[in-house]
């Protein structure tokens, strides 16, 4: 399978990736397993998650399946939609994002994702580089980080 390299992070990535928003909902724990497998065998090594997809037990169901295969996995995940209510449920607060990066952590049965990523920033800014959240950028739990924020115009600020 062919590999790409994922922007200037150093990880090599297959063209396809493994989607996992129905592990735990339509799909039941045993055939998230079994799909992740094949994806693996195939030389499928990106697989991206998030800490809400099926009140988390998409997280859950990966780290089970990855036992023993972590190494052969690129592992993405995401944060910053409602978890819950009250302050620091959501958002892209530093306090929001590395709770549940301790989370996902903990559900995925290991310590460190490839990339870590928001799902709806709140970043009040142009744009959000990487250097932008050094505390995440040079956490040994999250070996890469970015953000899907788009660009704002300059009025916005």
């Amino acid at each position: 399978m062919k590999l790409n390299r994922l922007g200037n992070s150093g990880l090599q990535v297959t063209a396809l990736g493994l989607g996992t928003n129905a592990f735990g909902k339509r799909a039941d724990q045993q055939t998230s397993i079994e799909i992740i497998h094949a994806a693996l065998d195939q030389g499928i090594n990106f697989i991206d998650t998030a800490n809400i997809y099926a009140g988390s037990e998409s997280e859950r169901i990966i780290g089970l399946a990855l036992a023993g295969r972590r190494q052969d996995a690129v592992l993405a995940t995401k944060a910053g939609l409602p978890k819950h209510a009250g302050p620091g449920g959501s958002g892209s607060s530093r306090h929001h994002l590395m709770l549940e990066l301790e989370g996902s952590l903990r559900r995925l049965k290991t310590d460190y994702v490839d990339l870590y990523q928001i799902h709806t920033p709140s970043i009040p800014i142009l744009r959000w580089k990487r250097h932008s959240a050094p505390w995440m950028i040079w956490s040994p739990q999250a070996r890469s980080a970015i953000s899907a924020l788009p660009t704002m115009p300059p009025g916005n600020l």
